[in-house]
């Protein structure tokens, strides 16, 4: 059983919208939407910061089906959903939509990274991110079950298999480049060469 099931209420029937508890005092809509955002879209945020409620969210996805994934995820992963580095905990509103709040299409998003796809291979996994959801979309739209070429995998007895799907990951910061990480926007990064035995 995972560490995270005490971080939400599993017998609150499913909901589009979720609320969010336990922000810092710091968070803004769009480093909750970050959370979120591998998820599904999302239509309405709302952050309650006033009376007696404070630090909370309510995030209104578009379909009930992405706010049951982002649960699903975290129930079943050891890593807390966090926002600015806090845990937070998750749990489907009693409500089925927002009625207020902001639109997400309206909240400047500009600091915010872009998506994250997952490759799988037989052999190995990648993470690469987007600087736009809709590359990203069509990325995985195009490569999701297409086969590498056979060349390109001359050790592999059977055609080799893509699965691409979007991340939980909301961004990839790269430290240092090195022979498992690499950054195609910036040679300044550092090339970390590993230590000789």
């Amino acid at each position: 059983m995972s560490q995270n099931r005490d971080n939400f209420r599993a017998n609150q029937p499913p909901s589009k919208v979720l609320h969010v508890r336990n922000l810092p005092p710091e968070a803004k809509e769009a480093d909750v939407l970050g959370l979120c955002r591998p998820f599904g879209r999302m239509v309405r945020i709302k952050l309650t910061g006033a009376g007696t409620i404070k630090n909370q969210a309510f995030v209104e996805f578009v379909d009930m089906r992405s706010a049951i994934h982002m649960i699903s995820y975290f129930v079943g992963n050891a890593d807390p959903p966090r926002v600015c580095q806090k845990t937070v905990y998750l749990q489907y509103s009693t409500r089925q939509d927002i009625g207020g709040g902001m639109l997400v299409a309206d909240i400047p998003q500009a600091a915010a990274a872009g998506p994250v796809l997952l490759v799988k291979l037989d052999c190995a996994n990648a993470l690469v991110q987007f600087a736009e959801e809709t590359a990203a979309a069509e990325a995985q739209k195009g490569l999701d079950n297409a086969q590498i070429p056979s060349y390109m995998t001359p050790s592999s007895p059977a055609p080799v298999t893509m699965k691409v799907s979007i991340s939980h990951h909301a961004d990839l910061a790269l430290r240092a480049q090195s022979e498992r990480a690499r950054c195609a926007d910036s040679a300044a990064l550092p090339l970390r060469v590993p230590a000789s035995a």
